[in-house]
């Protein structure tokens, strides 16, 4: 896959006599598009209900650590009596 994408880029990175450097970056931002588009457009979608669903999970954990903290004292208590 890669090295058909490489020869296609190097090819429409050849500037015509008439062409300046953008017109050879407007090619080669077309053929990522199309070769990588979508695949990024999905993984900013499933990172977009992912970050929430982690936000979520450290907040549930950061209150269960909260709530098990005095259990954890005591237990620290007694380990350190013995």
């Amino acid at each position: 896959m890669f090295e058909g994408l490489s020869h296609e880029i190097w090819a429409a990175a050849q500037l015509l006599p008439d062409e300046g450097v953008v017109d050879g970056v407007d090619r080669i931002k077309k053929i990522l598009e199309d070769v990588f588009g979508n695949s990024i457009k999905q993984l900013k979608d499933e990172i977009s209900v992912l970050v929430p669903k982690i936000n979520q999970a450290y907040f549930d954990l950061d209150v269960a650590v909260e709530e098990f903290k005095p259990v954890i004292d005591k237990l620290q208590q007694l380990s350190s009596s013995d």
